[in-house]
C-alpha cells in the first residue's frame, strides 16, 4: 500500500510555499536570466507604444497626429492606426447603443 503523504507544519504568517524570486540571477541559471531579460525588454518596449497610443488617442485619434510622433517604423505605424481606428468604431458603437 501507498504511504500517507505528510503535511508541513507551518508557522503562521510565515510564506509558503517561499515567494519566487523576480531575478533568477542568484542561482545564475543563464538562461532564465536570458529569458528574464528579453523579457524585460520586451515590456518596456511595449509599455513606451501603449504611452505613444495612450497619447494619439488622447489628442482625439486622427491620422495627423500619428505622423507627428517620432521614431515609429511603418509596422508600428500601421498598428497604431489600426488601434486608433478600432477605438473610433468602439466609440461610435458605444453612441448608438446608447441613443437607441
Amino acid at each position: 500500500m501507498g504511504r500517507k503523504r505528510q503535511r508541513k507544519l507551518v508557522a503562521p504568517g510565515s510564506d509558503y510555499p517561499p515567494p519566487r524570486q523576480l531575478f533568477p540571477c542568484s542561482t545564475f541559471q543563464p538562461l532564465d536570466l536570458l529569458r528574464f531579460l528579453k523579457l524585460s525588454l520586451q515590456l518596456e518596449y511595449l509599455s513606451l507604444l501603449a504611452v505613444k497610443v495612450l497619447h494619439i488617442l488622447n489628442l482625439g485619434g486622427d491620422n495627423l497626429n500619428l505622423l507627428r510622433l517620432k521614431n515609429l517604423n511603418r509596422l508600428h505605424f500601421m498598428e497604431l492606426h489600426r488601434l486608433t481606428v478600432l477605438k473610433h468604431k468602439t466609440l461610435m458603437e458605444t453612441q448608438k447603443i446608447l441613443l437607441s
